[in-house]
């Protein structure tokens, strides 16, 4: 599961990330919402607890800002202990233009997330920078494979090659790769083929609210 933020401005209108989260960074409300965001997931995990739902690790997108705070490890670490969650059950996906200021800061807050339990993501890997240097020395736990790669994997061949490539470098590192935006057999099939190890996308589930989530947990009991 991955948690995706929506602004309710109304009954009948919801807006989606890409149109309010660079305001957000522009004027400084990106933290805020980062923590908010982690806070209710720790929340929700503990009602599925409560209502004896084995719950699935869960992502949670992290913003360049946030994670290039030198707050942001006792920040993980307040809340953590104020829910009191399993940290195990959480995932952070990093995006990598967070990882392109000072590699050694970088490997120590990563080092300081994962001694906690928690795993991390590199996010849209493939879309910007794509340094190997820092999958060697960064010690991630999952490669995501953006949607772009995987929207024409089935009819051209340079993104199934792209997307094969990456696959094959986490293989080489001992990283899980997971494709995002798979929403045909087809893509299912080939991603399958060429060694993916896990998807998300409409194909599965469009996005849904916490309480269908309980729902969908209480029938795979």
């Amino acid at each position: 599961m991955e948690a995706l933020i929506r602004w309710n401005h109304s009954k009948e209108v919801l807006i989606y990330p890409k149109e309010f989260i660079y305001i957000a960074e522009k004027y400084g409300l990106i933290t805020s919402i980062d923590k908010l965001v982690l806070e209710m997931v720790c929340e929700q995990i503990n009602k599925w607890v409560e209502m004896k739902i084995n719950p699935i690790n869960v992502s949670i997108n992290i913003s360049q800002i946030q994670f290039n705070d030198n707050k942001f490890v006792d920040t993980i670490d307040s809340i953590i202990s104020n829910r009191k969650i399993n940290p195990e059950l959480l995932t952070l996906e990093i995006p990598e233009t967070a990882l392109i200021q000072d590699i050694d800061c970088d490997k120590e807050n990563l080092k300081k997330i994962k001694e906690r339990g928690i795993s991390i993501s590199l996010d849209d890997f493939g879309t910007k920078y794509s340094c190997l240097n820092y999958l060697k020395l960064l010690h991630l736990d999952t490669l995501k494979i953006d949607k772009s790669f995987v929207d024409e994997i089935c009819y051209r061949k340079v993104d199934k090659s792209i997307v094969l490539l990456i696959i094959n470098i986490a293989k080489i590192l001992g990283i899980k790769t997971i494709a995002e935006g798979v929403e045909t057999q087809d893509q299912l099939k080939l991603l399958n083929s060429l060694g993916c190890n896990e998807y998300q996308g409409y194909f599965f589930s469009k996005p849904v609210n916490a309480k269908e989530i309980g729902r969908i947990l209480i029938k795979q009991k």
